[in-house]
């Protein structure tokens, strides 16, 4: 796909929030009956939608989802498609429902590294039946202790499915986490599970029930993706004007710190309310400094707001990049160099030079749908534009992307 450089000025809406909408799926397959409204156009959400169509009774209309819980089984075998959240998260809420479970990959998720997967069954001492550290992984009904250990220093999605999962459990237990990473996320959970009635108490590394944790609604309503907003913010920034639809100020995703951070560089972007909308336009970018640790989805765009800066900016955290849907560190070095950029790795972090104009050509995606936008957008402001093989990899999670480019 052919990407020449232009000065952009539309209007798009961000597609709504897979992580809502996946945690969402997973807290109806566990309720009796539960509404979804608002349905994400992406594999992930495809994926997560098959698993409760196989498991539950699906109605859809005007974009919502009717869950009743229909088929009763111990039994189950998940197909996650890519998503490792499906898969982490959906192997700790077997775990601690007590299902027999086979947990399947496909695409890129299937020669992935999910050691955590695997440590979390062997430090709990479930059963299970699998070539660590890849799927697919089999698990048996095991009789586990009343405290759940997990290490979540590699992802924090199995302590999201743990919360959910031990929401419903008939016998309810005390999580003790170490090392988590990727906060924010667990807060979007522990969020989502507060809007229907469930509250966690947190001590000393322990999460567990409150008192007066009783499931009192059945209906969730997803907002849309901060993460995908960033990519269309960064857009305008670095050529011309944007409008982004389609977001709600009062969510509780994590990658909505990208808006407190660009307001604090200074960056020319305006709100309105009602309906709420984020106008971005064409920017002096001065360099910075930006810790990523718990945003690790905010790195690609980074990077590219960083190449248009007017100095030599830092962005730290960048081993959270390592065991995505590609090795994103790696990824972003090469495919950014092939293009001119001036960017190195030191540790743990992205040293970045702005002040210059990307040169353009040949790139890769490596079938990675974050890798993919990134060099698109870096493509407005560059020379002579881009080659990008595979732009079907955006499907993951913002198949309407290339309507910025119209």
């Amino acid at each position: 796909m052919l990407i020449n450089p232009k000065t952009i000025n539309c209007q798009i809406s961000v597609p709504f929030s897979k992580s809502e909408f996946l945690r969402a799926c997973l807290i109806a397959l566990l309720s009796k009956k539960f509404t979804i409204e608002n349905i994400p156009n992406s594999e992930d959400a495809t994926a997560a939608i098959k698993i409760l169509q196989n498991y539950s009774n699906c109605l859809f209309k005007d974009n919502q989802i009717f869950v009743e819980k229909i088929n009763q089984t111990n039994d189950f075998s998940f197909h996650c498609g890519e998503s490792a959240f499906l898969a982490r998260s959906l192997t700790a809420i077997s775990a601690i429902m007590g299902w027999n479970a086979k947990i399947c990959a496909s695409g890129s998720l299937f020669s992935r590294n999910l050691i955590d997967i695997f440590d979390f069954l062997m430090r709990n001492n479930i059963i299970f039946e699998g070539n660590s550290p890849f799927l697919p992984v089999t698990l048996f009904k095991s009789n586990i202790t009343k405290i759940i250990e997990l290490d979540a220093s590699q992802s924090s999605q199995l302590l999201s499915g743990l919360l959910i999962g031990n929401a419903f459990a008939e016998n309810n237990f005390v999580i003790r986490c170490s090392n988590i990473v990727s906060k924010g996320y667990v807060v979007l959970t522990l969020n989502m599970l507060e809007k229907i009635g469930v509250n966690y108490d947190y001590c000393e590394n322990e999460y567990y029930l409150a008192n007066n944790s009783i499931v009192t609604s059945d209906k969730i309503t997803i907002t849309g993706d901060w993460s995908a907003a960033a990519f269309l913010m960064v857009a305008g920034f670095i050529s011309g004007k944007v409008e982004i639809l389609n977001l709600d100020n009062s969510s509780s995703q994590p990658d909505k710190f990208f808006l407190d951070f660009i307001h604090q560089l200074g960056l020319n972007c305006s709100i309105v309310n009602h309906p709420y909308k984020i106008t971005c336009e064409k920017s002096i970018i001065p360099q910075f400094e930006f810790d990523a640790t718990d945003y690790p989805d905010l790195i690609p765009p980074l990077v590219v707001l960083a190449l248009n800066s007017t100095g030599k900016s830092v962005i730290k955290g960048v081993h959270r990049l390592l065991n995505k849907e590609s090795n994103r560190a790696l990824a972003l070095l090469e495919e950014f160099t092939k293009i001119g950029a001036n960017i190195s790795i030191s540790d743990d972090i992205f040293i970045i030079q702005g002040n210059s104009q990307l040169s353009g050509g040949e790139v890769s995606s490596r079938n990675d749908h974050r890798i993919a936008m990134a060099l698109a957008v870096a493509a407005l402001n560059s020379k002579s534009g881009i080659v990008l093989d595979n732009p079907a990899s955006v499907n993951k999670s913002f198949p309407d992307f290339w309507n910025l480019f119209i």
